[in-house]
């Protein structure tokens, strides 16, 4: 998808209304808002990459720009091109999921990996085992969310399904802290 339409995508949830017909006036507005409340930043990285330029891009983005939160679209995409070093397509897959775990962990940031699953059989909801390699993938993450479609009634229902989640809890000598989700 286009960058521009991705952002136009982004501020249109922000302000939460349709900003169709558009009207500059109120699009410039809502942009500065988004802007001034969801620093975000793109990286300048299209089609297959090599695993040691993204997370060169990604250290640059954590060391310059204060960057917490990075989200990978899509690791499929990103797999087409191998290192040299790893021919297989799972045991690439496997090694990148493996390194950006550990960037997540030494640098304290949040990694985000959109991986499309394989396909299902029509009606079946996605599972931990519907994951494209998934072993390793599902290992490391914190968080696992599907993207699930019930088809089930005569208009489909798309909702996001938590099927893995880490969350830190902070013990002390009076309280415990859980999630909340």
């Amino acid at each position: 998808m286009p960058l521009r339409k991705v952002c136009k995508t982004l501020v249109q949830q922000f302000a939460g209304e349709p900003l169709d017909p558009p009207i500059p006036s109120r699009i410039s507005e809502w942009a500065r808002m988004f802007s001034e409340n969801i620093p975000i930043y793109f990286m300048n990285l299209h089609g297959a990459q090599s695993l040691t330029e993204v997370l060169k891009t990604m250290e640059v983005g954590v060391k310059d720009s204060g960057v917490e939160h990075i989200v990978i679209d899509n690791l499929q995409f990103l797999l087409g091109a191998g290192d040299g070093a790893f021919v297989e397509r799972f045991q690439r897959q496997d090694h990148y999921i493996q390194e950006l775990r550990a960037f997540a962990t030494e640098k304290g940031t949040h990694v985000t990996i959109v991986a499309h699953p394989r396909k299902e059989e029509t009606g079946r909801l996605l599972s931990i085992n519907s994951l494209y390699g998934g072993g390793k993938i599902s290992q490391e993450a914190d968080n696992i969310m599907f993207l699930q479609v019930d088809s089930s009634t005569s208009i489909p229902k798309k909702y996001l399904q938590r099927k893995k989640l880490y969350c830190r809890l902070t013990v002390t000598k009076d309280t415990t802290d859980t999630c909340s989700v």
